[in-house]
Formats: C-alpha cells, structure tokens, sequence
C-alpha cells in the first residue's frame, strides 16, 4: 500500500465519520447542548484539518453560540475563529431562513 493509497483511505475515514458526527447534530444551532457544541468542535477540526481546539473554551451551548461575535471566536481560536463564527452563522442564517418561509406560509 502506498502513502497516497493510505491517506486517501484515511481521508475517506474521516470524512464519513465527519459526516455521521454531522447527522448527529441538531439542525438548530440554538438548541445545542455542550456535547453538541463540542462536537460540532470535532467536525470543524476535521473538516478544515485544525489543530485540536480546546473545549474548555467553548465551554456552553448553542444559545450562548448565538452571543459571540466573530472576534470573541477569533480570542478563543486565532487560527481559526473566523472559520468557526461563518460555519456557525451560515447554520443559523439557514435555520432562520426556514423559520421565515414557514412563517410566511402560513400568512
């Protein structure tokens, strides 16, 4: 087996358990617990091959999430704390955007 042949097999492991992990996790970002946060924490680090981001820092739930502003993700991740608040946004901007077309449904 050559390298290439094993990372290519390594990178199709993670991403299908990436993808599971991504199933797993509440569609609304509001609703998210602590083991949700942290594991949205885990497919962020996979998906953009980040350095392990310490939990400790992201310590509370989804509506805490929707407080921080991009440079409170950026103290708590410099590398990638802007990855983190736009992965985050654009969750909740689509969830709110079904909200709004549900709600102009039934107007």
């Amino acid at each position: 087996m050559t390298l290439d042949t094993m990372l290519t097999s390594a990178d199709q492991e993670d991403n299908s358990w990436s993808q599971d992990q991504q199933r797993r996790l509440p569609g609304d970002p509001r609703s998210w617990s602590r083991a949700d946060v942290s594991r949205w924490l885990k497919i962020m680090e996979d998906r953009y091959h980040l350095s392990p981001i310490d939990r400790s820092r992201f310590a509370m739930n989804g509506r805490a999430l929707c407080l921080m502003q991009k440079d409170m993700f950026s103290a708590r991740v410099p590398e990638a704390g802007h990855l983190l608040y736009d992965d985050f946004q654009t969750r909740l901007r689509f969830v709110l955007g079904l909200v709004l077309c549900q709600m102009n449904r039934l107007q």
